[in-house]
């Protein structure tokens, strides 16, 4: 979504959207097996699957701080919202109504009364879930001339003052509150952000490593380690004590899943991959966009056609499902992209 030619890619920030839309599609992939018995193996395959991934939208908007705040970088309001507010919107419309449609369509005869219902759902915004990364994305363009104004002006210190501060309310403070109902001390309800303002600070801290790198990639692993084994750990823990699945330690607002994706952007940043990686991550980087927007589609027909992550081990049925609709949006995307409306704003 960058719009810069293939001359100026980075191949860090390819690596990293490579990796995130991977995560996207094992997150969606694994839900279907969260039916399986609590405690099953089915259950933990899920979990494990599921969990490893959490890091993928938090990737995602780190990508877009580190393109886009760096105020070397032109960014009028003209371009931010005649280009990139545009396609967002636009993209959200279209695939918004496309998917209810689709999900009309799957359940039974579509006729006006239908319609009329579907329209009434799209203005309540219930729409197809993964679309509210976009709702958070125009929030997160419309703050980025702030945010281009902060980091001109911030020394480093500055911005580590702005970024653990964020940390404090933005991920410590939601994973405290509401996950621990006999903790000892509270976390006043006024203090965490919310999904969409914690999204802005990723975005800090996407470029924040970019001007600042880890100095060893061994850090950056282990966090990501730590936060895999937070993430798996803690919810597998608050799942058994409760007897559901227990999804308040999966959220990208959370401690988990931020170590993850603070430890794999460290890592990518540190990485020199070869030429066929870097052909192969800014390919599917390209094509990101259009596999996270069209992937559920594919996954709803795999299960219209009897395709579920039960009907063998979940173990290998999460990532070969999670691989097919890969497959399938990739194919889908290299068909759109020739249509020059369709490849400027809804893909």
């Amino acid at each position: 979504m960058s719009g810069r030619g293939p001359e100026a890619r980075d191949a860090a920030l390819d690596l990293v959207k490579a990796g995130a839309i991977v995560f996207v599609l094992l997150i969606h992939a694994s839900s279907g097996a969260f039916w399986e018995p609590l405690g099953s193996s089915g259950w933990y395959a899920a979990l494990l699957w599921s969990g490893l991934a959490r890091g993928a939208v938090p990737l995602f908007l780190m990508c877009s701080g580190a393109l886009f705040l760096p105020p070397e970088r032109p960014l009028t309001l003209r371009r931010l919202y005649g280009r990139y507010q545009v396609r967002i919107l636009a993209a959200l419309i279209f695939w918004a109504c496309l998917y209810k449609l689709l999900e009309l369509a799957r359940s039974g005869p579509v006729d006006g009364r239908a319609l009329l219902a579907g329209v009434r759902q799209l203005l309540r915004l219930e729409d197809e879930g993964h679309l509210y990364y976009l709702r958070i994305m125009l929030v997160f363009y419309a703050f980025l001339p702030v945010g281009r104004l902060l980091v001109r002006h911030a020394a480093r210190r500055q911005l580590e003052y702005l970024l653990a501060l964020w940390i404090l309310l933005g991920i410590l403070a939601p994973t405290v509150a509401g996950n621990w109902p006999n903790a000892p001390v509270a976390v006043p309800p006024q203090w965490p952000l919310n999904t969409t303002y914690t999204a802005l600070g990723y975005g800090l801290l996407g470029y924040y490593l970019t001007a600042y790198p880890l100095r060893r990639p061994a850090v950056g692993l282990l966090l990501f380690l730590a936060g895999a084994l937070w993430t798996v750990g803690v919810t597998a823990w608050a799942s058994l004590r409760q007897g559901a699945l227990y999804s308040g330690f999966l959220e990208g607002k959370t401690l988990g899943p931020f170590l993850m994706a603070f430890g794999l952007f460290g890592l990518a940043r540190c990485c020199r991959p070869g030429p066929r990686l870097r052909r192969a991550a800014a390919t599917l980087s390209r094509a990101s966009f259009c596999v996270y927007l069209s992937h559920m589609a594919f996954l709803h027909g795999f299960l219209d056609l009897g395709w579920t992550v039960r009907a063998f081990t979940p173990w290998a049925a999460i990532p070969l499902t999670a691989a097919a609709a890969l497959g399938c949006s990739f194919l889908l995307w290299q068909v759109l992209r020739r249509i020059p409306v369709v490849r400027s704003y809804l893909i």
